[in-house]
């Protein structure tokens, strides 16, 4: 999960925000910033909120910017201090049913047309070496082309398209992902934000400046 943060939050996350120059009580835009920055780190090692709501509230306002992944939420508040902009960094698990997938496919034994639960890792060797067939209900194969694209093929099709076309077999939960990930991207900064705020999963990670991501 640390590597899924660090992935993440560096491709998808960026950061928004505005400062005012004026001054408030005697203090600077990045003075103040600083403090708040300061104290909600304080706040969030104190309270070791357990969701993206609570956290906000901890924090003390709802985050710059988040990013929706499949099965996670990757959300961040930025503070320009005097040191120049701070973040907070937060992953927290997103319901969307990614987890759920099961990486297996029900096919036939070839001899037998007996039903069967194969793992998807073995599917494309079982399918090639004769072994196992694929039912009506499974038609369409979850696949990856040889230019990396994740899709669906023709169970028809699918011996020519790996012999011919470097196509492979990939499991259920990498289609899964792929189709969600697609959704994801045409969400709207508002959209996200909506989602990862809404959401009631447990906070996996969080990152207080330039420290270690923590694993909650």
């Amino acid at each position: 999960m640390r590597a899924l943060l660090a992935t993440s939050s560096c491709a998808a996350l960026v950061a928004i925000g505005c400062s005012r120059s004026t001054a408030l009580g005697g203090q600077t835009t990045g003075e103040q910033q600083q403090e708040a920055f300061t104290q909600a780190c304080v706040s969030v090692s104190a309270k070791h909120p357990g969701t993206m709501t609570v956290m906000a509230s901890a924090i003390g306002g709802n985050p710059s910017e988040c990013a929706v992944a499949p099965g996670a939420c990757f959300c961040n508040w930025t503070f320009f201090t005097t040191q120049g902009a701070r973040k907070i960094v937060v992953a927290s698990e997103y319901a969307d049913g990614s987890a759920a997938v099961t990486d297996v496919t029900n096919m036939l034994v070839a001899q037998t047309k007996a039903a069967v639960d194969v793992p998807d890792d073995q599917v494309q060797q079982g399918f090639m070496s004769g072994r196992y067939l694929f039912p009506a209900s499974h038609q369409r194969v979850p696949v990856r082309t040889s230019d990396g694209q994740i899709g669906t093929l023709e169970a028809l099709d699918l011996q020519e398209a790996i012999k011919k076309n470097g196509c492979a077999v990939v499991a259920h939960s990498v289609l899964r992902r792929a189709e969600l990930e697609k959704q994801y991207e045409k969400l709207s900064l508002a959209d996200r934000l909506s989602r990862c705020m809404s959401s009631s999963g447990k906070t996996l990670s969080v990152q207080l400046g330039d420290e270690e991501p923590v694993l909650y």
